[in-house]
């Protein structure tokens, strides 16, 4: 997802974009400079096309043509470059002539000059540690001609993928740079809605990508922008749907396959919604259980796998009934701690904190997740809330305090004079209107959740709404 584009990068280095008379001879040099730095890796990784994928043998001497190119000194010098490029995307401070020193650098065989500047090594670093990927360069023959010049469908034919379920709370660091590099960024999104974008701009014209990533974004105010660009920028082909079964029994991912096309014209699109995992195999169920919805489900608001009949039944109820918010004086969020780890306790640890003292019962609330609530009832799982509200005088709770105390560096909000490029990121929470001790949000409407009321998840396969009487 972090990365440059090796011939942005070069361009960066070009002396004069629109060059004078007098600078003609210099902008001639630069460009033959690039083309054969780009032909030479090109034809660096050519040699790995000549050889036959088919045996062991082959992969071996596969994998040590690979290695001997990628350790070719000018290929090395490119991705150092690039590196260069995306750490100043990330905040680093770049002179404005590196990038012209670094091409004549390779032009002039003077590359050690380079390689002694503080500004140069702490772009290296960076590399490492953020972990930049840059495509053109690990795949040069798929965006590039052999002898360096652009191809002009240049990218992959097929991307597939199952992206890592990052939540966007742990994004701190790579928000900045998300946000001015992709379409779909939302301060909300966790990381596959980033990687569905890259898959789109890494295919080539026509080429396809099928990725299993988490079906909320099909409904969550943070997929807007997603659904936004998947509608506007590619062909659906097909839409595998699981609901809330558990493809991964380590995580609650809510998974769906993603299948489509780098070309236009959506009409109507396969959809299958799977009930169960008890299947010989997902093509042949699929097979059985698909059906066709039209483009129209897929409203930017929100996307709707409902059968065509269905859609018109929810369509006339929507004409002919009341909305349940029109009904109902008000419908509120559940609690947004922050930082669960602090706040999100067990039974075990409840009667500890109420036995070191008898004031932790009465902020120690019965929680439920999403996932908790079924339909007409609910499942509970031993959790509970230390609901530290905004206001409270957390010195009458001294055994919560301690607690708390144990965890402030990641309960701290972040100042508004923080300097993440002096300092280093943040450890702590968003800035806010809190004290460390207290939940992130404010709840204004904290005494509700003592009364009789309805709850519900927010992303739901089946309708699932329970009375709760019990105060979660």
């Amino acid at each position: 997802l972090v990365g440059s584009d090796i011939e942005t990068v070069l361009d960066n280095g070009d002396p004069d974009n629109g060059a004078e008379e007098g600078q003609l001879t210099l902008q001639q040099s630069f460009n033959r400079t690039r083309r054969q730095a780009l032909e030479h890796v090109t034809d660096q990784f050519e040699d790995l096309l000549a050889i036959d994928n088919e045996t062991l043998d082959d992969i071996k001497e596969m994998e040590a043509v690979y290695e001997e190119a990628r350790d070719d000194p000018l290929y090395q010098h490119l991705i150092a470059m690039a590196n260069v490029h995306t750490a100043e995307e990330f905040g680093l401070d770049v002179p404005d002539n590196s990038y012209k020193r670094m091409a004549s650098a390779l032009r002039d065989d003077s590359w050690e000059d380079v390689e002694e500047e503080n500004w140069y090594r702490s772009a290296q670093e960076m590399a490492a540690d953020v972990r930049f990927f840059h495509w053109e360069l690990e795949f040069p023959i798929a965006f590039y001609e052999q002898d360096g010049e652009r191809k002009e469908d240049g990218g992959f034919d097929a991307v597939i993928g199952n992206p890592p379920y990052v939540r966007q709370e742990q994004l701190s660091q790579t928000k900045p740079y998300l946000s001015h590099t992709y379409e779909t960024y939302h301060g909300m999104a966790d990381l596959y809605v980033y990687f569905l974008e890259n898959a789109t701009n890494l295919l080539a014209s026509h080429g396809e990508s099928g990725l299993i990533v988490s079906n909320k974004f099909m409904q969550a105010n943070y997929g807007t922008r997603l659904r936004e660009y998947i509608l506007s920028s590619t062909k659906i082909r097909k839409i595998i749907d699981f609901g809330e079964l558990p493809v991964f029994p380590e995580a609650s991912t809510f998974p769906a396959i993603l299948l489509f096309k780098n070309s236009s014209g959506n009409q109507e699109i396969e959809t299958a919604q799977i009930k169960s995992l008890s299947f010989n195999t997902l093509s042949n169920e699929v097979d059985r259980i698909s059906y066709q919805i039209p483009i129209d489900s897929l409203d930017p608001d929100g996307w709707s796998l409902a059968k065509k009949e269905k859609v018109e039944i929810i369509n006339k109820m929507q004409e002919m009934g009341v909305p349940l918010e029109e009904y109902v004086e008000e419908i509120n969020y559940g609690i947004k701690t922050g930082y669960n780890r602090a706040f999100i306790i067990d039974s075990e640890m409840r009667s500890k904190l109420i036995q070191e003292h008898q004031t932790s019962e009465e902020i120690i609330k019965p929680l439920l997740k999403g996932d908790d609530v079924r339909r007409y009832h609910v499942r509970d799982r031993d959790r509970y809330l230390i609901f530290t509200r905004r206001g409270i005088n957390i010195e009458d709770y001294p055994a919560i305090k301690d607690y708390l105390g144990d965890l402030r560096k990641q309960l701290e909000p972040k100042p508004d004079d923080y300097d993440s490029d002096e300092d280093g990121e943040w450890e702590g929470r968003k800035p806010g209107d809190y004290e460390w001790y207290e939940i992130q949000d404010a709840i204004d409407y904290w005494r509700a959740f003592e009364n009789a009321k309805i709850i519900y998840p927010t992303i739901q396969k089946d309708p699932r709404f329970a009375i709760d009487t019990d105060g979660y």
